[in-house]
């Protein structure tokens, strides 16, 4: 007769939790370690900055926040990247209030904190919103997230928006931005969801490319 398998205890539940927002936190600020094959046909383990850290260095360098300067222009996804960090950071401060030092800091004070039983859903919960915000930065990163066309509004007339970013300085970028749900425009709140593509695109003089039906596709030049 097969034994009956023990019940998982409140420590367990919490414990395989805890391990779950570990791995989330080392995925979001921990160094990323790969496989590589070189030259001569070797395997070499490479050692990147973490996800995080990346995602900073990507948000100075395409908004020439290292060189200094107001009012920059801003290629478009990095306004995506701006509101990353603003969730980020925002939820990571509300988590760890007592915490120091900036996200990286905090979510290793959380890391050491003495977590009770209760605590598993919580830190389930926590583990998948740093899952989220990994594979968002994932996408972020290698500019899959959105675009912009530089066009005046058909709305408002604008082609540019300003908007304050996370270091306080004044940044422009086009106004009119293109994602997966659609259009909208940054200086008027205008938008146009993926069924209004198309009149949008005939708004502005675009044609659809070649062997497109524009009554069946959303593609357009």
């Amino acid at each position: 007769m097969a034994a009956t398998p023990p019940f998982a205890t409140d420590n367990d539940h919490l414990h395989a939790a805890w391990q779950l927002f570990d791995a989330a936190v080392t995925r979001l600020i921990g160094p990323r370690h790969d496989i590589v094959v070189d030259d001569l046909g070797n395997r070499v383990v490479t050692t990147a900055p973490s996800m995080y850290e990346e995602m900073r260095a990507e948000l100075a360098g395409r908004q020439g926040t290292s060189f200094g300067g107001v009012a920059r222009s801003m290629p478009a996804c990095w306004i995506d990247g701006v509101d990353w960090f603003r969730l980020v950071d925002g939820t990571v401060a509300i988590w760890a209030p007592g915490g120091t030092g900036e996200t990286p800091e905090r979510l290793e004070y959380l890391l050491e904190w003495a977590w009770q039983p209760a605590d598993y859903l919580w830190l389930r919960t926590a583990a998948e919103d740093i899952e989220g915000w990994v594979q968002e930065a994932e996408q972020l990163i290698a500019g899959r997230n959105r675009f912009e066309v530089t066009a005046p509004c058909p709305a408002c007339g604008a082609s540019e928006a300003t908007h304050v970013d996370s270091a306080g300085e004044h940044v422009r970028s086009a106004a009119l931005q293109v994602s997966m749900a659609g259009v909208s425009c940054l200086a008027c709140g205008h938008e146009w969801g993926l069924q209004g593509v198309m009149a949008f695109a005939k708004s502005l003089g675009c044609t659809p490319l070649d062997g497109i039906d524009p009554g069946n596709a959303y593609d357009v030049r």
